[in-house]
């Protein structure tokens, strides 16, 4: 019987050392091209240790700036039961979506702020805001 090392799932594509670029930037690119007017999911299937987790964690890397891809983390076999199950999806769902909101709101605030100390200089000169009036 032989024995198997299995070592920890990498993080993102620069750990990647199988050369496993070109199959993630394609599976990113089918879900960046997802209709979200429909249903869409995605199989990642092998033995345990093959890589799954590792390929899910570069493909979640390569979209990591996509600000209308939101990621939801949810493993089932932590729940054995389905009322379990299903509550706990919709639970970590809607905090992620609370989340997303929040940082939203955040960036919108800071977005305005930033205006209005460009714009500050124009309302507190009398003659520059008369003539934007």
């Amino acid at each position: 019987m032989s024995e198997q090392i299995f070592e920890s799932a990498i993080t993102s594509l620069s750990e990647d050392k199988l050369n496993r670029v070109e199959l993630v930037n394609y599976v990113a690119e089918v879900v960046r091209s997802c209709d979200v007017s429909e249903s869409n999911a995605i199989g990642i299937c092998g033995k345990w240790g093959t890589g799954k987790t590792s390929f899910v964690n570069m493909v979640k890397d390569s979209l990591k700036n996509e600000p209308k891809i939101i990621f939801l983390e949810f493993n089932p076999w932590f729940y054995s039961a389905q009322h379990d199950l299903v509550n706990q999806f919709f639970s970590m769902l809607s905090m992620r979506m609370t989340s997303n909101i929040k940082k939203r709101v955040k960036k919108i605030a800071k977005t305005a702020a930033h205006v209005m100390e460009i714009a500050s200089p124009i309302f507190n000169n009398d003659i520059l805001f008369k003539l934007i009036k």
